[in-house]
């Protein structure tokens, strides 16, 4: 899938106004308009990336199922949009991606105990993090936040999920 995004950002400049560098993403540096005090900028970027899952299940017995699973995924990179991104040097979030492999069983004791049991490894590239920063202009800091991209990261871990029903209706986690 790929995603277009085309912004045409108008704000109040609270400060200088003065037109600063271009920003990534950015089609024009920022225009201010001394008579109405409102400063624009316009934006365009595109993003798109192959995604899917494989995914392979094995049950030995009616009460036992073990799988493996890879997926490629992908979260559109976008503009951190506001009143005050007309004068932000860090307006634009590059797409994030990730390969996620996941291993696991699940089994069922009569009718009374299930155990589900997974390992799992995410390695992102580009993860996106919101980030609180301030900005300040002509003597007035404003708060932002901005998303900025994390070059490489992995998450990875180990579940374990029971389920015991002792009675017919009852259910303890």
């Amino acid at each position: 899938p790929s995603t277009q995004r085309v912004v045409t950002q108008i704000g109040q400049v609270v400060g200088s106004g003065v037109p600063g560098p271009r920003p990534r993403g950015g089609t024009g540096v920022t225009i201010y308009n001394p008579a109405t005090g409102l400063a624009s900028r316009s934006y365009h970027a595109s993003w798109g990336a192959l995604t899917g899952t494989a995914n392979v299940d094995w049950t030995p017995d009616e009460s036992t199922l073990v799988y493996a699973k890879y997926s490629k995924g992908y979260k559109s990179g976008g503009f951190n949009i506001g009143i005050f991104t007309v004068l932000s040097f860090t307006p634009w979030t590059d797409k994030e991606k990730v390969d996620s492999f996941e291993v696991g069983a699940k089994k069922s004791f009569g009718d009374w105990l299930t155990v589900d049991v997974a390992a799992f490894h995410y390695a992102y590239k580009n993860l996106q993090v919101p980030l609180a920063t301030a900005q300040s202009a002509g003597g007035i800091t404003q708060s932002e936040t901005a998303f900025i991209n994390v070059p490489g990261s992995i998450s990875q871990g180990f579940e374990l999920e029971t389920i015991i029903s002792p009675l017919e209706n009852l259910q303890g986690l």
